[in-house]
């Protein structure tokens, strides 16, 4: 009995924690630097996206991980509106295997 209530313990604090994440909020200037680089990724200017992270603060990577643009991944976000350019550069940046990317399609 006890192994059955820790178990539903931890499955109700894991799913807790994930919808705490799911709905972080940010201050204003952190979420506009976010927003900054979706609109360079959408963009197709390389230099517009190296400004946008470096004012945001955060790596390539991160952003290749963890930033969402209208519900897509960072890099998906920038091929659907054709800005391989800049598709390219996060690519190449964070280390990822477009090839794989491309396949889950």
């Amino acid at each position: 009995m006890k192994k059955v209530i820790i178990a539903i313990a931890a499955t109700l604090s894991l799913g807790t924690s994930a919808m705490a994440q799911a709905t972080m909020k940010y201050d204003e200037s952190t979420e506009q630097n976010l927003v900054n680089i979706c609109k360079a990724l959408k963009s197709g200017s390389v230099l517009d996206l190296k400004r946008a992270v470096k004012r945001a603060r955060v790596n390539y990577r991160a952003v290749a991980d963890d930033l969402m643009c209208n519900g897509q991944s960072a890099h998906q976000f920038a091929v659907s509106n054709n800005a391989t350019k800049t598709a390219d550069l996060l690519a190449k940046r964070a280390n990822l295997d477009v090839d794989n990317m491309l396949a889950k399609r």
